[in-house]
């Protein structure tokens, strides 16, 4: 008989059926998507009042030359940092409404200090109308901040006490932003200045070029260690030139093109897609009535969901293991493998500077809310420990099997090695959801590893090259908190 047996019809109709609540909710997210990605932060006032300050304390240090430029790339600093500080001190104040008028007092203070250094007078005039209309503590901080800046037509009447600044300041620090930083600096400075002291001048620069030179510090490190890698790949290199052996060698056995059809592949992906995002979802969920960002977590506990049904429903009714299957047992020295690795590391680094240089050309560079992990960022031990998690072991373990080991090799039953290799590099990019610059770093990423993995016939150096950019990533948001 030809009929399917009902079992075959149920499955048929579930996988429909996912696959139909998983378009609402990839549909969901785009509608969400569409929002300002900065109230879109689960901590939009503190999140971008830290990133701005450090952004724009790593900004004016530098004489323009090659170092300063590799330590803007690698920290991913606004070409223009004042200007990008005062949009998103804008776009950042519907999140700061509500009873508690502290943080509008610090966004609209915050701002017409960034619009003083533009000489946008007039503007920042009006930001400090605007925060001394919000409380008796922005009054005080607008009067502070229109002495010590000397704006125009703000500073008349008393002179503000030295007590009035500490309570400007401590206006300016709230929960979940410290007090110091670049906006504090500007008016401990022009405060002093303001009074002719030379040796409040004198110690209030000297505190400003303490914490630059700490923060700067971390900075550079980072800078050297991405310059310390490219220099280990170019050593490599050479090493592998001179002994006649080729680039990315056969390093394992992997399935390409795998056994299983394209039409298996689906079914089980959106049967282990469908209970993972549920699962994500509500664990989020738990953890934002608690207070807590669940980002990481959540991401950790999908990827423990998907990847048994993946080898339950592809792996194990053909007898097959995991790591055979996708090259993670290697037949040559680990040393290979990790030379390998290294030179995948370096390329890495070279495409996502390169991407950055033409952003720049064509006046483009990607938001910052997409180059920052939030709860590294602002989040507490929890938070950060799980996002770690998720960046250097979570995404690695799964997107590197999902899209290189599973989507690719589905393709290639079905295409060749550059078709295969362009649609499933489009696709990981377009899940990812950046912007066009970003989008095309992470495409050329993705297209880089899978034909790496084609070549190497085993996904350890992609999921070992993903680890490092991802922790490469993670360093950069922590040195900024």
């Amino acid at each position: 008989m030809n009929e399917q047996p009902p079992p075959k019809r149920r499955s048929v109709i579930a996988t429909v059926l996912l696959t139909l609540i998983i378009a609402a909710v990839i549909v969901a997210d785009v509608v969400m998507a569409a929002k300002d990605d900065i109230i879109e932060l689960d901590r939009p006032v503190a999140t971008t009042i830290r990133a701005q300050e450090q952004m724009l304390t790593l900004a004016q240090v530098g004489d323009g030359g090659i170092w300063a430029r590799l330590r803007g790339w690698v920290m991913d600093l606004p070409v223009r940092p004042l200007e990008t500080a005062a949009d998103a001190y804008r776009r950042a104040l519907p999140a700061a409404g509500g009873s508690d008028a502290g943080r509008a007092v610090a966004l609209h203070a915050r701002r017409a200090v960034v619009l003083s250094a533009l000489g946008q007078v007039t503007e920042a005039r009006a930001e400090l109308a605007a925060t001394a209309a919000l409380s008796s503590a922005g009054a005080v901080t607008a009067a502070v901040v229109a002495h010590a800046l000397a704006v125009p037509g703000d500073d008349a009447g008393e002179r503000p006490s030295p007590d009035d600044l500490e309570k400007a300041l401590a206006a300016l620090a709230i929960p979940g932003v410290p007090p110091a930083g670049w906006t504090a600096d500007q008016i401990r400075i022009g405060f002093a200045r303001r009074a002719g002291s030379p040796a409040e001048l004198a110690a209030a620069r000297a505190a400003e070029a303490d914490r630059t030179g700490r923060l700067v510090a971390r900075a550079d490190g980072l800078t050297l260690v991405e310059v310390a890698i490219g220099a280990a790949a170019l050593l490599v290199l050479v090493v592998v030139r001179m002994r006649r052996q080729r680039l990315f060698p056969p390093l394992a056995d992997a399935a390409l093109p795998t056994p299983w059809t394209p039409g298996e592949a689906y079914a089980v992906s959106v049967r282990g897609l469908a209970p993972a995002m549920a699962a994500a979802g509500v664990l989020s969920g738990v953890l934002a009535a608690l207070g807590l960002d669940g980002t990481g977590l959540a991401f950790l506990v999908a990827a423990a969901v998907i990847l048994p049904v993946l080898r339950r429903g592809l792996l194990a009714p053909r007898g097959l293991r995991w790591a055979p299957t996708f090259g993670l047992r290697p037949r040559t020295r680990w040393r290979t493998v990790l030379a390998s690795a290294l030179l995948l590391v370096a390329v890495q680094l070279l495409l996502g500077w390169s991407t950055d240089v033409v952003g720049l050309r064509l006046g483009r560079q990607s938001p910052w809310t997409e180059r920052l992990a939030e709860p590294l960022f602002t989040g507490n031990a929890f938070e950060c420990l799980s996002m770690l998690g998720a960046m250097v072991v979570g995404a690695p373990l799964l997107e590197e099997t999902a899209f290189r080991g599973i989507l690719y090799g589905t393709l290639r039953t079905r295409l060749g090695i550059w078709p295969s290799a362009l649609v499933s590099a489009v696709l990981f990019a377009l899940a990812h959801g950046y912007s066009g610059i970003g989008t095309l770093t992470i495409f050329l990423g993705a297209l880089l590893w899978t034909l790496v993995y084609e070549r190497t016939r085993s996904l350890l150096p992609s999921i070992l090259d993903h680890a490092a950019n991802n922790a490469l990533a993670a360093v950069s948001d922590l040195l900024l908190r």
